[in-house]
């Protein structure tokens, strides 16, 4: 997958790191990510579990992201497209998945 996006600097916090770990360590975290049917999904996920990150920062870092618990890589590019479609508008990013 590459993420076409207008050049900016996107710096991870520390939450963005934490919560990606979590995401890639619990079962638990796996599963409800499952749920995701939208980048703002993930965001929303990340805070009820106590994290903050931003849109800006999955949609930079999502190409990274390859472990099978992130919806994104079980989806065609079409599917790719419409799950952060939005929060490229959101975040006035341009870009788009291949």
């Amino acid at each position: 997958m590459l993420l076409e996006h207008s050049h900016m600097v996107v710096m991870a916090s520390d939450h963005f790191y934490l919560f990606t770990a979590w995401a890639s360590f619990s079962r638990e975290a796996q599963e409800i990510l499952k749920s995701a049917k939208n980048a703002q999904d993930i965001v929303s996920i990340a805070a009820k579990n106590g994290y903050t990150i931003t849109l800006q920062q999955l949609l930079h870092y999502a190409q990274q992201l390859q472990e099978p618990h992130w919806i994104w890589n079980q989806l065609d590019p079409q599917g790719q497209n419409a799950f952060f479609g939005s929060a490229g508008a959101e975040t006035g990013r341009a870009w788009r998945v291949h």
